[in-house]
């Protein structure tokens, strides 16, 4: 899955595994937040009708309408920490300064710069296949 979308969406697999490894917490393909996000890349209600999304908690289509959000922040915003924080925090964030951001944001952020630098190079597959592979396999609310 993260491969596949790697390709298509022309961003590193690592990078979509930080994002999607951060975004479940290891809580996996059921993971939902107090936000209403839900599923591997935790996807917000209010971009289920914009991607077209009608499970999130289907693992390849939740990654697949992750992948590209994380594609078009990155394109709009043009660095990694912004499309991330607007990927965590929504659009608005990207017009604030680093000490405005919300501190979940800011807790967001040091996990992306801790945790992506270890997935470069195939490093994110022990850590992240076999929440994705257990995944497919689950059955969610």
């Amino acid at each position: 899955i993260i491969n596949e979308n790697s390709e298509k969406h022309g961003i590193p697999a690592s990078l979509i595994a930080t994002i999607l490894s951060i975004e479940s917490g290891g809580s996996g393909v059921c993971a939902k937040s107090s936000q209403g996000a839900r599923g591997l890349m935790q996807i917000h209600p209010s971009n289920y009708k914009t991607y077209n999304l009608t499970d999130p908690y289907k693992p390849n289509d939740n990654v697949a309408v992750g992948s590209k959000m994380l594609k078009e922040h990155l394109d709009t915003y043009g660095d990694l920490l912004t499309a991330s924080a607007v990927y965590n925090a929504g659009p608005t964030v990207a017009k604030k300064q680093w000490a405005s951001y919300p501190p979940e944001t800011r807790q967001y952020l040091s996990k992306v710069m801790k945790l992506y630098p270890s997935y470069v190079n195939e490093g994110w597959v022990k850590h992240v296949s076999k929440m994705v592979l257990s995944a497919s396999m689950k059955q969610c609310e």
